[in-house]
């Protein structure tokens, strides 16, 4: 078997299992490859725009980042969001309450919080929408906020933007969250 007919295998395989995990409603089918691939393809310059926000907003120390996902995250979300794809991400330990997980992400995140590890992806229908998530993992900038031990001027700076925060006690490579997608099925390119 070749590697990209491999990897499309079980990123099938991973999908069927994880959207039956989950409590669709009446009784929705499983989305098509062709839905899978649109949701990674749109989700993929929200991610970049993100990544590149929080290195530029880094280059201002921790407050700039802090800053970043306050204002430029939920920004570059809407403004990645058009044409019926909606997208953002969400966690089990959330910052910004605004981030609070849909019903249709909520056993997702207990089947990633409950130690299924690298499924990179996904899939189920919710209400004839694709809803599409994909893993976050602490990496190692993002410890200067979100690890084990944070700095007390950068908790008091938390503490400020985010009086409710549970975002914190991470070591790098720990889940943190999904991003996630939702879209009208189609299987006319992203």
């Amino acid at each position: 078997m070749n590697m990209r007919r491999g990897i499309t295998v079980s990123v099938a395989c991973i999908a069927a299992v994880l959207t039956a995990i989950v409590s669709c409603s009446s009784g929705d089918k499983v989305a098509s490859q062709a839905d899978i691939y649109r949701a990674q393809a749109a989700l993929q310059p929200f991610k970049k725009d993100l990544r590149g926000a929080l290195l530029e907003g880094l280059e201002d120390g921790p407050r700039g980042a802090i800053l970043v996902c306050k204002s430029a995250a939920p920004a570059i979300a809407a403004r990645r969001s058009e044409e019926g794809v909606e997208m953002g991400r969400t966690s089990h330990k959330l910052r910004n309450p605004d981030n609070a997980p849909a019903d249709w992400i909520r056993p997702l995140l207990v089947a990633y919080t409950s130690g299924a590890r690298d499924p990179h992806l996904a899939v189920v229908i919710d209400d004839g929408r694709i809803g599409f998530v994909e893993p976050i993992y602490v990496q190692k900038p993002c410890l200067m906020c979100h690890g084990e031990s944070v700095a007390p001027s950068v908790a008091d700076q938390i503490a400020m933007e985010y009086p409710e925060d549970s975002a914190t006690g991470f070591r790098e490579g720990d889940f943190r969250g999904l991003f996630w997608v939702t879209m009208p099925p189609g299987s006319d390119g992203p």
